[in-house]
């Protein structure tokens, strides 16, 4: 009897420890959209009364069956609730600033005086200045280079891509995230990392200077404080896009035989924080970054000898 009191608390201490790996998910997504509250406080409820009955018994097979699962149960049911209520009022600060600019995109009122046409035409002017700021990343790499228009052009692609493989986001304000991320570095500048142990910029001064030069200024300051905020889900897609842009040319730079950029990956890697991110990291490094136009079937083609197929 004692063996089966033994494995009856073994069964229950495994299925208990079933609540923490929801529990680890709803905080590392920082979202519970679809984690269902009636059906979790239930499971606090049940083994809420098990564990003090168990307690009142001083039945210890009850007890250790029951102890975890209350706990666990219990942080499910609190990250559930808290992440919901945060998701709720993101929804809520989004709304309130598409309802400022009438419209998630536009601005308040069509663009047609001459100076707000003059302030865009700068605004675009400046944005150009993108493609002739270098990534400073690659000074340190040793090989590869990169403007932050073509960082920028990538992240917005990648941002689209995970947008897909999550499903269930916005993918305009994604896409909008990526496309204005870096836009400050056109005043400030890129500093990598090494850069920034030493140097401080203030981009959220370069922001407010753009902002107030353009007549959809408030618009680009919404979508960067969504950005910068980090709690909508969208935000954190967009975050997970412009590290993985950095990691297609780490892998880019790795596959032509720089192994710096090898090193480099793991530490980029542990930034995602978003699953699909992560899934898509692992398939960016099982896959050839040439595999797209010169797969193992694609050498075996005539094509690469004689283009024609004449000999």
């Amino acid at each position: 009897m004692k063996f089966l009191e033994m494995l009856t608390a073994l069964a229950g201490i495994v299925m208990s420890f079933g609540y923490y790996p929801q529990a680890y998910k709803i905080w590392q997504t920082k979202q519970a959209k679809d984690i269902s509250v009636p059906t979790f406080a239930m499971m606090v409820v049940g083994t809420s009364i098990w564990t003090v009955y168990g307690f009142a018994k001083m039945d210890w097979t009850i007890i250790s069956s029951f102890l975890f699962g209350a706990l666990g149960s219990w942080l499910t049911l609190i990250l559930t609730l808290w992440y919901r209520r945060g998701s709720q009022a993101q929804v809520v600060a989004v709304q309130s600033a598409a309802s400022a600019t009438q419209t998630p995109s536009a601005p308040v009122a069509p663009i047609t005086s001459e100076s707000a046409l003059k302030q865009t035409a700068n605004f675009l002017f400046e944005v150009g200045i993108l493609a002739k700021t270098p990534r400073s990343g690659f000074y340190f790499l040793g090989s590869g280079q990169q403007s932050v228009a073509e960082h920028t052009h990538r992240a917005v692609y990648v941002g689209f891509t995970l947008s897909m493989l999550a499903g269930d986001v916005d993918t305009s304000r994604v896409m909008q995230m990526c496309l204005m991320h870096d836009l400050a570095e056109g005043r400030t500048s890129d500093l990598n990392y090494v850069h920034q142990k030493y140097a401080h910029v203030d981009e959220q001064k370069a922001i407010d200077d753009i902002a107030t030069s353009v007549p959809f200024g408030e618009r680009i300051k919404t979508i960067l404080h969504e950005y910068e905020q980090r709690t909508s889900k969208e935000s954190l897609l967009a975050k997970d896009a412009d590290q993985i842009e950095f990691l297609l040319s780490l892998r880019e730079e790795s596959d032509t035989g720089n192994t710096r950029a090898t090193t480099w990956i793991p530490s980029l890697v542990k930034r995602l924080k978003t699953t699909e991110g992560q899934t898509l990291a692992q398939a960016i490094l099982a896959t050839p970054s040439d595999e797209w136009w010169f797969s193992e079937k694609d050498k075996q083609d005539e094509w690469w000898v004689s283009r024609d197929g004449k000999k």
